[in-house]
């Protein structure tokens, strides 16, 4: 729009035609107006769409602090504004923008500011976020998560949606699981079944306490054969008295017998059956067959033990 058709100042225009003017981009996106325009209009869709079109700001260097936050904090809670556009908008305005409840409900807005460095990344933060969905999206970008996560006073069910969360980081699921014993708790079916998948896909070792609570759990035999496969090296010598307690074909490997026992091949059992055939046990050998792990067994001694 040529500048002589621009107002430059709205600060005198009646506020019926406000709406009027931001509809046809009649005055530069200046601090003072759009503040302005908020006051009198509040961030209405006129408003909304030309911030929108042309997230673009005039702010002088000179423009108090706490007023800078102020409308920072207002765009960025706007969600009929777009995401990259809250985000641009507040950039021009602070280095960082509060967390509040607000933004609970938009963990893609989290992801953004934290991308951009407009959240500060601190357990203050975490906390100041409230809702577990805009915690997690926090957890996930935050490179000091592994400070404090622990102390976060964090749900069972949270603690469970991090470790199934493939984004958060290797090193923050190790915290929680070394820190799952001493945490009564997050030591829940759902946060051990979580574990178990983690170390399932990871081959991650869980620590000795933590898999001793796991194979006493409810979790699941799945969850506890994962554990247990991840954790060999972690528990060598207890490695049988937890194959026993799994109970089913898994106990039965450890009996003598002319026959073969046939185990799922998910969770992968290798691991602990390697570790099985090497020891003074029943397991012979074992291989993949038809779609299940054979595992052959030594013959009774004729003196029955």
């Amino acid at each position: 729009m040529p500048a002589e058709m621009l107002i430059r100042d709205i600060n005198a225009v009646p506020a019926t035609l406000l709406p009027v003017l931001a509809e046809s981009h009649r005055f530069p996106l200046t601090f003072a107006n759009v503040t302005n325009y908020i006051a009198v209009r509040s961030l209405d869709a006129p408003l909304i769409e030309y911030l929108a079109a042309s997230p673009t700001l005039a702010v002088p260097p000179e423009t108090d602090v706490t007023a800078r936050i102020t409308l920072a904090a207002r765009l960025v809670s706007e969600d009929e504004l777009d995401v990259a556009a809250r985000v641009t908008l507040a950039g021009q305005l602070v280095d960082t923008v509060p967390a509040s409840r607000s933004m609970g409900d938009e963990a893609d807005l989290v992801t953004a500011l934290m991308n951009a460095g407009l959240l500060d990344d601190s357990a203050s933060t975490f906390q100041a976020l409230a809702t577990a969905h805009a915690q997690e999206a926090f957890v996930v970008e935050s490179q000091t998560a592994p400070d404090w996560i622990v102390s976060s006073n964090a749900s069972a069910t949270f603690v469970a949606s991090l470790l199934r969360n493939p984004d958060v980081s290797p090193r923050v699921k190790t915290l929680l699981a070394d820190a799952i014993p001493r945490n009564a708790a997050w030591g829940s079916t759902d946060v051990l079944e979580a574990l178990g998948a983690w170390a399932e896909v990871t081959r991650e070792p869980l620590p000795a306490e933590t898999l001793q609570l796991m194979q006493m759990s409810g979790a699941s035999t799945s969850s506890k054969v994962a554990a247990l496969s991840a954790s060999v090296a972690t528990v060598p010598g207890l490695v049988p008295q937890y194959v026993a307690q799994l109970g089913g074909a898994y106990a039965e490997v450890l009996q003598p017998a002319n026959t073969y026992v046939d185990l799922p091949l998910v969770p992968d059992p290798t691991p602990f059956l390697e570790l099985l055939k090497d020891s003074d046990t029943a397991v012979s050998s074992f291989n993949e067959v038809d779609g299940v792990m054979r595992v052959y067994r030594h013959r009774p001694r004729p003196n029955g033990d």
